[in-house]
């Protein structure tokens, strides 16, 4: 297991290094196209924070049982539901058709809870006491091409990579249910993938007034990478307000959902995790 996870982690370290040398490569590239367009070009970067409502579920499936094992991670092992957490992001723009963007989210979530009796695959513990943790993360690194500007309202298409790292985990001490009372048994339940899936989406952006815009994106991710695969669906709706030429405020409301199935050698796992609510941030031009 321990190679495994070192493996992966190599493998989105490899991931990382690839995407943001084909990005510098294609800014290059780019930055040969000509005087004209040179004062199209700018940095941004950013960050934020957001408010969601978390929902997460785990279906655990053992190759020698017909029995699989349900655990809700909000509802059954009071992991918060509730959180805040912070997100940033990096923009270059080209020109006023291409661009190219990059984002981070990082999730940071534990829980101790003591139960009664608590079942996984091999056995049922009495009297267990329960830590849980979430740390999944999100990288997202895409293209966007601007198809139409009139100078009110845009319509863009993006295309990329989106950088899946589910991290979720459990661990279980208590007593055996058939076993002595007094001899406690732990026991570890990990989920864990990291993928790079192809990502596409589309933006419609309207602007309201010179400081005021609105804009809706949507993005589609599925895939499979290592035998595990996974379908994501992203929706978010954007305000923003141009506070001077260099600053600019956002905010808006944001989904998530994903549907990821991991192999393993004794069991597969299929894990729902999703959340919804509002962010906030603030981001720079230079």
């Amino acid at each position: 297991m321990l190679v495994k996870t070192v493996k992966i982690r190599i493998r989105f370290a490899a991931c990382m290094f690839v995407c943001v040398k084909l990005l510098v490569c294609s800014a290059c590239v780019f930055a040969q196209e000509g005087d004209s367009k040179r004062e199209f070009r700018a940095w941004a970067v950013g960050g934020g924070f957001a408010t969601v409502n978390f929902d997460t579920k785990m279906k655990i499936e053992p190759y020698d049982s017909d029995l699989p094992i349900f655990i809700d991670l909000e509802g059954n092992l009071d992991l918060p539901s509730t959180n805040a957490i912070q997100t940033i992001f990096a923009e270059y723009t080209l020109s006023p058709r291409h661009q190219f963007s990059a984002s981070y989210f990082g999730a940071r979530r534990d829980s101790d809870i003591q139960l009664a009796n608590f079942k996984l695959p091999d056995a049922v513990y009495l009297r267990a006491y329960i830590q849980t943790k979430d740390r999944t993360r999100f990288v997202n690194l895409h293209y966007k091409f601007t198809a139409f500007n009139n100078g009110y309202n845009k319509i863009s298409a993006f295309a990329g990579i989106f950088l899946l790292d589910i991290d979720l985990s459990l661990d279980a001490i208590g007593t055996l249910e058939g076993g002595s009372s007094e001899l406690l048994e732990k026991r570890s339940e990990v989920a864990k993938a990291t993928a790079p899936l192809p990502l596409i989406g589309f933006q419609i952006e309207s602007k309201l007034t010179e400081k005021w815009s609105i804009s809706t994106m949507f993005s589609a991710i599925t895939g499979s990478y290592d035998g595990d695969n996974a379908t994501i669906s992203q929706t978010r709706i954007n305000t923003t307000y141009d506070i001077n030429p260099r600053w600019v405020g956002m905010g808006g409301v944001t989904y998530f959902d994903a549907h990821v199935k991991i192999f393993s050698k004794s069991e597969s796992q299929k894990i729902e995790y999703g959340y919804k609510g509002l962010y906030f941030g603030l981001g720079y031009r230079f």
